[in-house]
């Protein structure tokens, strides 16, 4: 919920299945649901919102996400349909980050 904006946002656009690991616990189904569904119908100022509610409640303290980033983040990703893997999404973050000293 505090790290990448750009990743918090295509989840949350293209959903996410599988196991997936935070702070070196590993939680897949039955802990979890199997998928979560995507909201990709959701306009830009409502993912926003949803996104700076779980970023900053339940003692989190995260900076403000923009609206602009959450439309890029669908541009970029647009014509994925299917949900994400913890796997595929560290991959997609990795690949699109630039490279250091270019």
């Amino acid at each position: 919920m505090l790290g990448d904006e750009k990743r918090l946002a295509l989840v949350l656009l293209h959903g996410m299945e599988g196991p997936v690991e935070i702070n070196k616990r590993v939680y897949d189904a039955p802990d979890i649901l199997p998928v979560m569904p995507a909201h990709s119908t959701m306009d830009d100022q409502s993912i926003t919102s949803i996104l700076m509610y779980i970023r900053n409640e339940w003692g989190n303290n995260a900076g403000p996400i923009g609206k602009r980033t959450v439309g890029m983040t669908r541009v970029l990703a647009q014509g994925r349909v299917v949900p994400w893997t913890a796997k595929e999404l560290n991959k997609y973050i990795l690949d699109s980050k630039p490279a250091e000293g270019k």
